[in-house]
């Protein structure tokens, strides 16, 4: 029950901080500002709840993933499906570097700078195939 808990808390704290982070500072927030949020979010939200990272991650990808298919976009289900697999990745990373060194701190930037480099991925991406 615990990573249930906590994935609905990282949800919802993301999902207000992001939007008011969208609001005042624009789309370039998608690039650090959003991830650092998410992040801390997860994180915190898991040691908050004793609960597993990979648990956790897999459950607010899944939520981000039913937020993607309500925008009913022709890339909804594919944004989805990226959403589950990359929060899991982002959860087994979070696993892996808390095991290795209990650092918080490291934690942070190791996670939020894989996330802003996977949002900056997929951001070239999408650009590449409108182009087409």
């Amino acid at each position: 029950m615990s990573p249930l808990l906590a994935g609905i808390l990282a949800l919802a704290l993301a999902f207000i901080f992001n939007r008011l982070l969208v609001k005042s500072r624009g789309l370039e927030s998608i690039f650090l500002e959003v991830p650092l949020v998410e992040e801390v979010s997860k994180l915190g939200a898991a040691l908050i709840f004793d609960a597993p990272f990979i648990s956790t991650y897999l459950i607010f990808g899944v939520g981000e993933a039913f937020y993607d298919l309500k925008s009913k976009k022709p890339i909804s289900l594919n944004a989805a499906l990226f959403s589950i697999a990359s929060h899991y990745l982002f959860g087994v990373l979070a696993q892996l570097v808390w095991e290795y060194t209990a650092n918080i701190f490291l934690l942070v930037i190791l996670t939020t700078t894989a996330h802003a480099l996977w949002n900056k991925l997929i951001l070239i991406l999408g650009q590449k195939l409108e182009a087409k």
